[in-house]
């Protein structure tokens, strides 16, 4: 049971990054002047942490 409970933690860790990472993207976005390495930090971030989740869990490097 308790390997689950990783498993849970870690995809809703991941999960809750991307969207943290999205939200400041948009944020960016809106602002004005408009500051483009920002957001594109924002997504490096988003792809990097699907990446790395998606390496844990299904033990891959294709994304």
């Amino acid at each position: 049971m308790r390997s689950y409970d990783v498993e849970v933690h870690r995809t809703v860790h991941a999960i809750a990054a991307a969207v943290t990472n999205a939200q400041a993207g948009l944020n960016w976005l809106r602002a004005q002047p408009l500051d483009v390495e920002e957001v594109r930090q924002a997504l490096d971030s988003i792809a990097s942490d699907g990446k790395r989740h998606a390496k844990w869990r299904f033990g891959c490097d294709t994304l």
